[in-house]
């Protein structure tokens, strides 16, 4: 099964399970979103990131460089707030 019927499986259950107020509030969520136009700004599947340097967790520092001199990187981004 493709990610996108998977979504849209949990799409479907979710809209018989969560009232419809929740469901208003998730898509006028989106669309304040999309609205802002970050989805131009997006850096498409495939494409070189740019380099970056952020606070590990030991409390020094990583580079974006210096992991891919090591080898190949995936980058996983997770949303705040939850």
């Amino acid at each position: 099964m493709s990610l996108q019927m998977e979504i849209n499986e949990l799409n479907a259950g979710l809209s018989q399970q969560l009232p419809a107020e929740m469901l208003q509030m998730i898509d006028d969520g989106i669309a304040a979103i999309v609205a802002t136009g970050v989805e131009e700004k997006l850096i498409q599947v495939g494409s070189e990131a740019p380099d970056f340097t952020l606070g590990n967790a030991t409390g020094g520092e990583v580079s974006l460089a210096a992991l891919r001199h090591r080898g190949p990187v995936v980058l996983s981004f997770y949303r705040g707030n939850w």
